[in-house]
């Protein structure tokens, strides 16, 4: 009876073993397959982007692509298996067969619409350049207006030492994204030339100190937005997720995720 017992639990412990093995396969697998991605773009009179990638063995692939007002994306795995895909055009189009009969008012609003996304993709891009410039200063006047309650957050977590370690976190995640290829070049103009200036002396800065190949020029006479990017580049999950991870656990990060956790980060 004993030998029965044990032999049984031998087979569930081999079972068990088996399942355990499966699973941590899976996981390697996962965390240390290689994911390889590329890119490129221009933007011109439209904007045009599409980015791939193939992860685990080209396992699991798919592409997400803007083509002006067109957006698609599809990320598929072998064999029919799983496949999920959207394209913004063919949305569009099955909302206009909905929306025949709209009355005549409505038939005015989308003529007008359309009229308005006629306008120079320039200019739009510009002013939300503009819109972000001015939201970030915005933020920094608010932050001012903060200022006590940023003299007690320093004293508490120290703004110094999480900057300087969030900027390592960001230089050895730019570094672990495995970039063969990263090349920018492009035109850049404000209706204000000192916004201009602003702007291209930010870019000098960063491209000082990131591993890129960033060639922008400044156009202080006109509005322009042009350029095109070439991306390539391979790199794992665990390449990604490890470096996260140490960063969270570190001293100045650690006791702010806490505080957050429950609740006691107010501001």
């Amino acid at each position: 009876m004993l030998g029965v017992l044990w032999l049984i639990l031998k087979i569930i412990l081999i079972i068990i073993g088996l399942i355990l093995g499966i699973a941590l396969l899976i996981i390697t697998i996962i965390l240390f397959s290689s994911f390889r991605f590329n890119g490129n773009g221009s933007i011109e009179e439209k904007i045009k982007l599409r980015f791939d990638f193939k992860w685990i063995f080209g396992f699991v692939k798919g592409y997400y692509e803007i083509n002006d007002d067109v957006t698609k994306y599809s990320i598929t795995l072998p064999f029919g298996i799983w496949k999920t895909e959207y394209n913004s055009a063919e949305e569009n189009l099955n909302l206009d067969v909905e929306e025949k009969n709209i009355c005549n008012i409505d038939d005015f609003s989308n003529k007008t619409i359309a009229n308005i996304e006629k306008n120079s993709k320039i200019e739009y891009i510009g002013e939300k350049l503009k819109d972000i410039y001015n939201g970030i200063k915005n933020f920094v006047l608010y932050i001012i207006d903060k200022i006590k309650y940023i003299q007690d957050f320093n004293d508490k977590y120290s703004i110094k030492a999480l900057v300087s370690t969030s900027w390592k976190l960001l230089l050895k995640l730019i570094k672990n994204l495995g970039f063969k290829i990263f090349e920018i070049n492009g035109v850049i103009g404000f209706d204000d030339p000192s916004t201009t200036g602003q702007v291209i002396g930010l870019i000098a800065v960063v491209r000082e100190v990131l591993p890129f190949s960033v060639n922008i020029s400044g156009n202080f006479d006109n509005s322009q937005l042009t350029g095109n990017f070439n991306i390539k580049g391979r790199t794992s999950l665990w390449q990604i997720l490890f470096p996260i991870l140490i960063y969270v656990l570190t001293k100045p990060v650690w006791p702010l995720v806490k505080d957050y956790w429950k609740g006691e980060l107010d501001g």
